[in-house]
């Protein structure tokens, strides 16, 4: 046998053994569990702002539920004067806050990577499991209006319509959405 010939005829043969695994591969059903495995992402967001006074402010990852997501850290690099952390004061949401004064020096920009881990999580909502009721404080947060996110006028006659007759707060969720 020719040497070329047995290259190509070991090449093949293993490109025949691979294929079945491909098929089976593909046939697998998408069955997200907790079980299934945590992921690690990297997210890397990059800024150039138009020259001139300028603030940015950049999301961080900061929900921990050790059951389905994990924050692991972020690391920033730009050419701000200012480049900090920052928390929201009533809801809690972590940013990065870069600013830029006017003036001539190098271009504004500001790179921004996140690293979190995450594994899938699937809930059965017709049989939910029991969630423990939350505080007054944080249920009056979490359903109070906002300037953007109004409650009441036309949004709330809207709400009534879609769940009236409807007791149960699953039932009145699924017919708004």
């Amino acid at each position: 046998m020719d040497r070329r010939d047995f290259i190509r005829a070991s090449s093949l043969s293993a490109a025949a053994l691979a294929l079945p695994r491909f098929a089976i591969a593909a046939e697998l059903p998408f069955n997200p569990t907790p079980a299934a495995g945590w992921r690690i992402f990297e997210v890397t967001t990059r800024v150039t702002p138009v020259p001139g006074t300028t603030r940015v402010w950049l999301p961080l990852p900061s929900l921990q539920d050790d059951a389905w997501i994990k924050p692991m850290g972020n690391l920033w690099r730009g050419n701000g004067a200012d480049i900090r952390p920052a928390v929201d004061p009533v809801y809690g949401a972590q940013m990065l806050v870069a600013s830029w004064p006017a003036g001539n020096g190098p271009a504004p920009e500001l790179e921004l990577l996140s690293r979190f881990s995450v594994r899938d999580r699937a809930v059965n909502f017709d049989q939910p499991e029991r969630v423990p009721r939350l505080d007054p404080a944080t249920l009056a947060l979490c359903t109070q209006a906002t300037r953007l996110i109004p409650i009441d006028g036309i949004v709330r006659k809207t709400a009534l319509d879609i769940t009236r007759g409807r007791t149960h707060d699953l039932d009145k969720a699924r017919a708004i959405y």
